[in-house]
């Protein structure tokens, strides 16, 4: 297996990944997008295990001013959560079908990631869309007491932190890595309107169409960002998809508190067939 670090446009935005090649022939390809704030180095060892166990070409990237794919100060970010979820995904997705010409193609999205496929252009090749701990979460539908923390985030740290500092620092608020302002106040916008990203503006998410091919939408039992509820909602999205849905609890794997973003760490790898379902 080898890997490479890659780097490709995206419309006038540069953006970075690896890019992972098994030894045997090519079984197909996966594209892995990545939750809010997550580097892709976070999916390094699911990509590994994709390449070596399954004989998979795999790309993980970072979306534009952030991670691996930030060129310059977050503060002059123009990015919003819109364009990380269309433009920035169909460019992944454009590049990896350039170095994978041949085979079907799967999309795997951990959160965020899995929520543009509803406004991608149509792609012959894609046969498989697995949403993992993804969906349309309005500020209500979490569970108390974790309910509390997200008002608090949405209408008092967030807007706080990211109004003085010029974008959201992701350590101090508690989300992972810093985020650019126009993806924090797009997501919040999302994430505080019932109906979520129905009435925005944004003329990516104008044109919204279901998935015509295998839709798997995996949730965590342990997960209060994004509960199995929420995470079965975005199957509504996809009328024309065929759906299946399961609900992962950690104790029947043997594992510890799983939650929105541990199901692909390495220690947890015992979900990982179960997320894929091959």
């Amino acid at each position: 297996m080898k890997e490479e670090t890659v780097t490709f446009p995206a419309g006038t935005a540069s953006l970075t990944g690896t890019f992972f090649a098994p030894d045997s022939p090519t079984n197909g390809a996966v594209l892995i997008s990545a939750a809010t704030g997550i580097p892709h180095g976070y999916y390094q060892h699911f990509a590994r295990w994709l390449a070596t166990e399954h004989g998979l070409a795999v790309l993980s990237y970072d979306y534009r001013d952030f991670g691996a794919s930030l060129h310059g100060p977050m503060k002059a970010s123009k990015a919003t959560m819109a364009i990380w979820a269309v433009d920035d995904v169909q460019a992944a997705r454009s590049y990896l079908l350039s170095r994978v010409p041949e085979g079907d193609l799967w999309m795997i999205g951990h959160s965020l990631g899995g929520l543009g496929h509803r406004f991608h252009a149509p792609e012959p090749r894609l046969k498989r869309a697995i949403a993992v701990t993804s969906g349309p979460a309005y500020q209500s539908e979490h569970p108390m007491p974790y309910r509390l923390f997200v008002l608090s985030f949405w209408h008092v740290l967030g807007p706080l932190f990211t109004t003085v500092m010029g974008y959201l620092p992701g350590k101090k608020t508690g989300l992972g890595a810093d985020i650019p302002s126009g993806v924090f106040w797009q997501w919040r916008r999302w994430c505080t309107t019932r109906g979520f990203c129905d009435n925005d503006p944004d003329k990516r998410l104008a044109n919204p169409q279901s998935l015509t091919c295998e839709l798997r939408t995996v949730s965590l039992s342990d997960d209060e960002m994004i509960p199995p509820h929420v995470v079965r909602q975005q199957g509504d999205w996809h009328p024309d998809a065929k759906q299946t849905h399961v609900v992962l609890s950690p104790a029947e794997f043997g594992l510890g508190e799983v939650g929105h973003l541990a199901a692909f760490r390495r220690k947890n790898a015992a979900l990982w067939p179960e997320i894929i379902q091959r």
